[in-house]
């Protein structure tokens, strides 16, 4: 039974930790991809932002400039 729940436990943490990025750690990754001219993988970062919690004005605007920079701002 011990090893059965520790498989358990671990199997969660793994889950946890392989998608366990905030909205906030999402943010700040597409921040840097966006300083550095890489506006399509900013863009996948914004994008899972809104994903979780689409209500960040900032976020969204983050997300039409990096459109812009890539010439898809009328999307």
């Amino acid at each position: 039974m011990r090893v059965w729940i520790s498989s358990v436990i671990i199997f969660m943490f793994l889950v946890i930790y392989a998608h366990g990025q905030s909205a906030d750690e999402w943010e700040a990754k597409g921040d840097s991809y966006y300083k550095t001219g890489s506006y399509e993988k900013s863009l996948e970062c914004y994008n899972k932002v809104i994903k979780t919690d689409n209500s960040s004005a900032e976020v969204w605007f983050k997300r039409y400039l990096s459109l812009k920079e890539m010439g898809k701002d009328k999307e």
